[in-house]
């Protein structure tokens, strides 16, 4: 299977996966095995599909990394989240469907953990009408692949707890999902003014984890809404909200004074915010990554949250096509967090033509394989539409990071 933009659609192409309904998640637009028309791409531009899952022959490989199950999981997921983002703008006192955020959860977490190849992020493949639930529903997702990663991690950072208990990610998950619930009740314009400049030092945009946390604090458990106050703060102590000291002096939090959860969601919500900057709108994943580990950002997290994070976050996501210097197509076929911007890829078609794919001929010659750490005159130039030849980034060294963050027995309150 082939992951492309629905620039890249020609009729007659066939789909891998089904397309969901952007305007009924738990409904399928087009079924795994419709044969693409014109009036089709059509439709779907008209509704906001942004990508597609084509068959493509010699692509087997990738089907077990682009999951039906986990794509159905996270848009009931999504859903959940449309209905609490429609309640709490009629009523701040509304009630939420806590157990049911959980449940769904724990589906998506259930398959996850049966499907491991699975557990690489994917960008959703379609814009959605509410910019709130786009990045919520991406924030939630990578939070959840990175708390399964650091089991061993979330049990050593919640010492009170059981283990079996302390590496349960139910409620980092509901924390994540609705990290920026405060945005509701901020005035439109103070939003406008934070989406233009990107400036958090303004406090009135700033008091949006204290309005989120006080809104649903009494609905949630403690580690979930504790997420939603605290995931602007930053492990080397320059976030917020601040709080004040014995001596009088506002402090921020720092280091694992910060609960794991909102530590995790963090960076998530970073990633994301650097991935979308504004609606419709992207920068390449591995742009935003390596901007993520350049100073002084890289110390904004936590080293082993951040090192998940590579473990899970692709540069080039297997499945989704990209140009290499020598001017042939490719696809990522793997990842590696050893060396994310150098994975094995596969050559393919030019997208813009894709004859195999249009045609559905399964006869195609054998496949071309080239392994990027193998050739070190080759480098992925092109990706998502943009020249990338100077976002490429070696392997990064998170070592002298993780010595002055070494697992304390000292757990953040509310564990």
């Amino acid at each position: 299977m082939l992951r492309i933009h629905l620039h890249y659609a020609k009729p007659g192409m066939k789909l891998a996966l089904p397309v969901p309904n952007p305007q009924s998640p738990d409904r399928s637009l087009l079924s795994a095995g419709y044969e693409i028309s014109g009036r089709a791409i059509t439709r779907m531009q008209d509704l906001g599909v942004r990508e597609l899952i084509v068959r493509y022959p010699g692509l087997e490989v990738l089907d077990d990394y682009i999951n039906p199950q986990v794509l159905q999981h996270r848009s009931a997921l999504a859903e959940d989240l449309r209905k609490t983002l429609d309640t709490l703008q009629r009523s701040a006192t509304a009630k939420l469907p806590y157990e049911e955020y959980l449940k769904q959860i724990a589906g998506l977490v259930e398959e996850l953990l049966t499907n491991p190849a699975a557990v690489l992020f994917m960008d959703q493949v379609q814009d959605d009408d509410h910019w709130m639930l786009e990045h919520g529903s991406a924030v939630a997702y990578l939070s959840l692949l990175m708390g399964l990663r650091l089991d061993w991690y979330l049990i050593r950072q919640r010492r009170k707890l059981t283990a079996d208990y302390a590496r349960q990610v139910g409620n980092l998950g509901v924390g994540a999902m609705l990290h920026d619930i405060g945005l509701l009740h901020l005035e439109p314009e103070v939003i406008e003014r934070y989406q233009e400049t990107g400036d958090e030092s303004d406090p009135d945009w700033q008091a949006h984890v204290r309005v989120g946390y006080e809104l649903v604090r009494s609905q949630l458990e403690p580690s979930a809404a504790i997420n939603i106050l605290h995931h602007h703060q930053r492990y080397d102590g320059s976030g917020f909200p601040s709080q004040q000291a014995a001596d009088g002096r506002n402090l921020s939090l720092a280091g694992d004074r910060i609960h794991i959860y909102p530590r995790i969601t963090a960076l998530a919500d970073a990633f994301d915010e650097l991935r979308h900057p504004a609606k419709n709108q992207w920068m390449p994943a591995v742009r935003a990554i390596g901007m993520l580990l350049d100073e002084p950002r890289v110390r904004w997290f936590d080293p082993y949250v951040l090192q998940a994070f590579l473990e899970v976050v692709p540069p080039y996501p297997p499945g989704v096509p990209v140009r290499l210097n020598d001017g042939r197509w490719a696809v990522p076929i793997d990842h590696t967090s050893e060396d994310p911007c150098r994975p094995p890829v596969q050559i393919i078609e030019n997208p813009d033509h894709l004859e195999a794919a249009s045609s559905g001929d399964d006869s195609a010659s054998q496949p071309q394989t080239v392994d990027l750490r193998e050739h070190p005159e080759l480098h992925i130039a092109e990706a998502e539409g943009a020249d990338v030849s100077m976002d490429n980034f070696d392997p990064p060294e998170l070592d002298h990071l993780m010595e002055g963050a070494a697992p304390s027995p000292r757990a953040a309150a509310l564990s």
